[in-house]
Order: structure tokens, then sequence, then C-alpha cells
């Protein structure tokens, strides 16, 4: 059975909700990526995820991602959500 790669896209609270929250036999979290990646290094690190990548570009060139949850304002989900379709990855906004 496959194991699924989830990418994060944020850090803020929507984000430590999904994380904390994860508990999946068929998936793990394996990378996030956000505007400020100190906080994305901080925030991968609280979690053990194994990548903080420096830029969203970044995540979504990794062909190990399958999927993406897109836990960022609103009013730039459209943006991520299109980006990381046209990457060809699944997308879960939250």
């Amino acid at each position: 059975m496959r194991n699924y790669q989830w990418g994060i896209i944020g850090t803020g609270d929507i984000a430590h909700q999904f994380v904390s929250q994860f508990k999946n036999n068929q998936s793990s979290i394996s990378g996030v990526a956000a505007r400020n990646f100190e906080k994305t290094k901080a925030f991968a690190q609280e979690y053990s995820i194994p990548s903080a990548y420096e830029t969203v570009e970044e995540l979504l060139d990794n062909p190990e991602i399958d999927m993406v949850y897109v836990a960022v304002p609103n009013n730039i989900h459209h943006y991520y959500i299109t980006k990381s379709l046209q990457k060809g990855k699944h997308v879960l906004c939250g």
C-alpha cells in the first residue's frame, strides 16, 4: 500500500490544528512552506516534519509531495490552490 505524502502551505493556527489532529496510516506529512522561513523551520521541528521549504514553489516542485493542505488566509486561497493544481497536486483547503 502506498504512503501518500502531504505538504502544508502556511503555519498559522489552522495549520497547527490540522497537523496536531493528523492521524493516517496511509499518509504522512513530509513538508511545510510559508512566508517566514524561520517560522516554517520552527513549525517543522515542532511537528517532526522532515522538510521545511523556503518557498511554496520548492514544496510544489517536489515530486514526492502528492497532496497539499492550504492553510493560509481566505483572500489568498485561490492563488495557492491554483498553483498546487497546476503542479498536479491534490488539494485540501482549510
